[in-house]
């Protein structure tokens, strides 16, 4: 009984402890992405962009008063607004491609003046594909673009698993309710996009994060 009620005790100090330093919240957020195709560089001035949005869940851990640990699992849209002439007609098409993401980042925070300050991160992020299509583009312009669904069978198809480091820059706000951050977040993928295709992930995501501690 007695071992019993420690543990109880310790356990009731302990959430007291950790829910004084964690955050929770949401995340949503704008995202520019292309992927760098090794092999098959665009021609000059193609646009290689596509836009997409994410969203996370955000759990943050403040382990110091400067340093914090966060994982953000949520969706987010990657692809490409260019696409090689082995996958489209004459370099004419796009991509996107849709994800589960796993990111854990390590962020440093300055207060700058009141409750506003800056911040860093980077971090590390596992993302498992969730779906993709392919639109290609009909090189007669009176004539439809034809969308085609990626799956296993399909020519070059999207590799399930994805990984990569980030890297970002924000600012924060402290408010009585809650905190505020805006921030910018460069994605860098480590893997292959496309299977047997030096294909790359890139996308540079624009976010508003609000969290408040449990």
């Amino acid at each position: 009984m007695y071992k019993l009620f420690l543990t109880l005790i310790i356990g009731v100090y302990s959430f007291h402890f950790l829910s004084a330093q964690t955050e929770v919240g949401i995340k949503i957020g704008y995202s520019n992405a292309w992927v760098d195709f090794l092999d098959f560089p665009p021609p000059l001035g193609r646009p290689t962009a596509m836009h997409g949005y994410s969203i996370h869940s955000s759990i943050r851990h403040h382990l110091t008063k400067r340093f914090s640990l966060s994982v953000e699992p949520g969706y987010v849209q990657r692809g490409s607004g260019y696409l090689p002439s082995l996958l489209s007609d004459g370099d004419n098409g796009e991509q996107k491609a849709h994800y589960f993401n796993l990111p854990l980042y390590l962020q440093i925070e300055k207060p700058v003046i009141n409750q506003l300050g800056i911040v860093g991160k980077i971090g590390y992020s596992l993302s498992r594909l969730l779906g993709g299509q392919r639109k290609i583009y009909n090189s007669d312009p009176h004539q439809p673009s034809q969308t085609v669904k990626l799956n296993a069978c399909s020519p070059y198809p999207l590799n399930k698993w994805d990984h990569g480091l980030h890297t970002g820059f924000g600012i924060f706000h402290v408010l009585p309710f809650g905190r505020f951050q805006i921030e910018g977040d460069y994605y860098f993928g480590a893997m292959d996009s496309i299977q047997e295709l030096a294909s790359k992930n890139k996308n540079i995501n624009f976010s508003l994060s609000f969290t408040r501690f449990l």
